[in-house]
Order: structure tokens, then C-alpha cells, then sequence
């Protein structure tokens, strides 16, 4: 069964919603996850490839940051264990009341019209990896005239692996027209310094 997690942290849903009311300015950014490159050991000669993965075509949300989901934030990081099925959550009005955008091929994206103040913004990548293994293979052996064995093959494949990487950033709006730009990634120098002192 299913373990979710919520907040105790009490929040103002009215205060939320007066947040997101229009305003005139505007968060752009992109969306994409670390990259998947390391070596897994020589055993069998396992070696993992991959790269940086841009958010291609996906949903990016939005909501007013608050000590409501600064706690989210770090029960999140602290507590969820999908392996062992506990999840962290956002309460259900909270999270109705987020603002919802769309990625383009590059991973780019847009939130126009909002009011100063800050605001997290969080999606999910998803990663292909790639583990190149490398095998013995018993039919590749070359013999010469005599039967003897004077050459022995290997076989490789690829195998690949799907997941989805939760990616989070803090970002804020200061004044009225503001443009901001901001990274959403998994990637430490990327992040706003709140959300570092929250995940350390």
C-alpha cells in the first residue's frame, strides 16, 4: 500500500489565490534534467552513457512559495521513498490552485502575468539510460585447421532504462513588468539559495 505524506505547516488558500490574481510580470525558463553519464564498474564491463535531458513536451507547474510548501519541499527531499512507496504530497486545494504551462521542444517555457513575489516551480523529465553491457559470447570463437582456439569473441547490447526526474526551482518576482529567467533542474548551481538552504 501507498504512504502519502502531507504537510502540517497550515497555509491560506485565500492568500494563495490572491497571489496568482493578474499582474505584469513574467517568469521564463527552461526545464531539464542532469545528466545520467557514469561508469558502473568494469564488472562485465558495464559502462552507463547517457546526457543532460531537456524537457521536451512537458508539463511545468506553478504556485506561490509560502512556508507551507518550503515545508513540502523538504519533506519531499527527506522523507519520500517511491522504492518503498512513500510519497509526499500537496494538499488537493493547493495544488487546484496552481498555474499550468507546457514545455516546447527545447524545454523552454512561460509564465506571463503574474504578481510580484516568489513562487516554485517544479516538473518532471523524463530520462532514458543507457547501460552498454558487454558479454562473452560462446558462438564467437575463430579456430584455426587444427581446432584450436586462436581468437575469442565478445558481444555487446544496449539496455535501456526510463524514469521520470522530479525537478524544482524558487524564483522571484520583484517588481511590477519584471522578466525573470530561471533554470528548473535537478542541478545544484542552479538552484535558488532558499532551496539550497532548504535540501541542506
Amino acid at each position: 500500500k501507498e504512504k502519502i505524506i502531507y504537510s502540517d505547516v497550515k497555509y491560506d488558500i485565500s492568500a494563495v489565490k490572491k497571489q496568482l490574481q493578474k499582474g505584469t510580470g513574467t517568469i521564463k525558463g527552461k526545464m531539464f534534467a542532469r545528466s545520467r553519464n557514469g561508469d558502473l564498474g568494469p564488472f562485465y564491463g558495464i559502462k552507463q552513457i547517457g546526457g543532460k535531458k531537456k524537457a521536451s513536451e512537458r508539463m511545468v507547474y506553478l504556485i506561490p512559495y509560502n512556508d507551507y510548501v518550503k515545508d513540502y519541499i523538504r519533506l519531499k527531499n527527506s522523507s519520500e521513498k517511491p522504492k518503498k512507496k512513500i510519497f509526499v504530497k500537496l494538499h488537493e486545494d493547493v495544488f487546484n490552485t496552481r498555474l499550468e504551462g507546457r514545455t516546447n521542444s527545447e524545454g523552454n517555457f512561460t509564465f506571463p502575468n503574474l504578481k510580484p513575489g516568489k513562487y516554485y516551480i517544479f516538473g518532471d523529465v523524463r530520462t532514458v539510460s543507457t547501460v552498454k553491457k558487454k558479454y562473452y559470447s560462446n558462438g564467437n570463437i575463430a579456430t584455426n585447421a587444427y581446432g584450436q582456439v586462436i581468437a575469442e569473441g565478445y558481444s555487446s547490447y544496449n539496455q535501456y532504462s526510463s524514469m521520470e526526474d522530479y525537478v524544482d526551482n524558487i524564483v522571484e518576482v520583484t517588481k511590477d513588468g519584471d522578466v525573470v529567467f530561471v533554470n528548473i533542474s535537478n542541478i545544484s548551481k542552479d538552484r535558488h539559495p532558499d532551496l539550497k538552504d532548504i535540501l541542506n
